[in-house]
């Protein structure tokens, strides 16, 4: 299965879909492919939960025999009276103010780029990729903007910066079989020296339990693994099914449509089916930022429809609880997907939507209703939606 998500837009992993942008010297991925393979996993610490853990399932037979056949999603609602969500959204590098309906770009970035990716760094920072029309990864710009700015600064030279509690790891990708990692201060300090890793391997984060990640097996993405790896020498600690979170100590991991926690030295424990069966993409997930609550995103992908299916669901870890966006599943297309968790527990997910356009919705988990917020489009190539209502 393949990861769908807002963060990063991933590295070509195999022919079928890289495209050369400037030959001989090294290789570009198309938009589609960059929403695609992009990864999202936050990490957070584990907060007290006592509520009984949901009674084990038994692991079902072969997903895609089991799932129903896709129903056509229903359109999104029509934005309602004016907003009051409070929130301000950084997508890409673009930086929106929800209720007053402004937005205005990020300073201090190259007047010409493909792309601009963000990712928060930490309650003080967003790590911001771009490139600067070169050949390679390698050749990119990691810009880093700080809390009360709205000017970024150039950080390293790098791409698909990767967050970490005291800095970035930041890509370096020059072709297929070579590629490195390395580790800097947010003030630009190098914490650990630039290291070959297999170009299989994709990361999206540093943890207590070690940097998150996937390996791409020959056969691409439906055969992909969760991974852990030493930050010290980048070595494979644990393997797990994808998708992969971690809060605290403990990975939570999809398994033929099952939901699964486990301790990495533990045995996995059954959560109970999720309540909808994956398609060919597997769903995201990402951590609340009290640990408190998993959200997933389903997507039912058609290749030749503009729109796909798109379900948004929440798992309560204090109650073992599933509960579901209003007016999802929803139409919507996933190469402009993005979705965070904000500050306060909400789920904010930006998207061009069927016969809708361009929405931000923000839901809190558990709630009856949502808020449908127009917003102009955002500049071509940007990925990434970050929380700044706290700045």
């Amino acid at each position: 299965m393949e990861i769908l998500g807002n963060e990063p837009p991933g590295r070509p992993r195999s022919a079928w879909f890289r495209l050369p942008r400037r030959a001989p010297r090294g290789l570009k991925v198309p938009a589609v492919a960059l929403v695609l393979l992009g990864l999202a996993w936050i990490t957070v610490s584990d907060p007290a939960l006592n509520a009984p853990a949901a009674p084990a399932a038994p692991s079902p037979s072969v997903v895609a025999v089991t799932a129903p056949p896709p129903r056509p999603a229903p359109v999104l609602p029509e934005a309602g009276p004016p907003p009051h969500t409070g929130l301000r959204l950084l997508l890409g590098d673009t930086l929106y103010d929800v209720d007053a309906g402004t937005a205005h770009q990020v300073r201090g970035l190259p007047p010409r780029r493909v792309y601009t990716w963000s990712a928060a760094a930490g309650p003080e920072a967003v790590l911001l990729s771009t490139d600067r029309g070169a050949d390679t990864f390698a050749d990119d710009d990691v810009y880093v903007l700080r809390r009360g700015s709205d000017r970024a600064r150039l950080l390293a030279r790098g791409a698909w910066p990767k967050p970490a509690p005291d800095g970035a790891w930041l890509w370096r990708w020059y072709t297929e079989k070579h590629c490195e990692l390395g580790k800097v201060r947010l003030d630009g300090t190098r914490v650990r020296p630039y290291r070959r890793i297999d170009c299989m391997f994709d990361v999206s984060e540093e943890t207590r339990l070690g940097l998150i990640g996937r390996r791409n097996e020959p056969g691409g993405p439906a055969e992909a693994d969760g991974v852990l790896l030493r930050p010290q020498d980048l070595t494979v600690t644990y393997r797990a099914p994808d998708p992969i979170v971690v809060v605290g100590g403990t990975v939570y991991s999809v398994k033929d449509g099952v939901l699964r926690s486990e301790e990495p030295s533990g045995v996995p424990r059954s959560l109970g089916r999720l309540p909808v069966l994956p398609r060919e993409i597997a769903p995201q997930v990402k951590a609340s930022p009290d640990g408190a609550l998993l959200g997933f995103v389903f997507t039912t992908v058609s290749p030749a429809a503009p729109y796909q299916s798109v379900e948004v669901r929440v798992y309560d870890r204090r109650t073992a609880r599933w509960l579901r966006m209003p007016s999802t599943p929803v139409s919507a297309s996933i190469k402009t997907l993005q979705w965070t968790w904000t500050h306060d527990g909400r789920i904010a997910l930006a998207a061009d939507f069927e016969r809708r356009g361009q929405r931000i919705v923000v839901w809190r988990p558990g709630a009856e209703g949502m808020t449908v917020v127009r917003y102009g489009p955002p500049p071509e190539g940007a990925y990434g939606l970050v929380d700044l209502t706290a700045w």
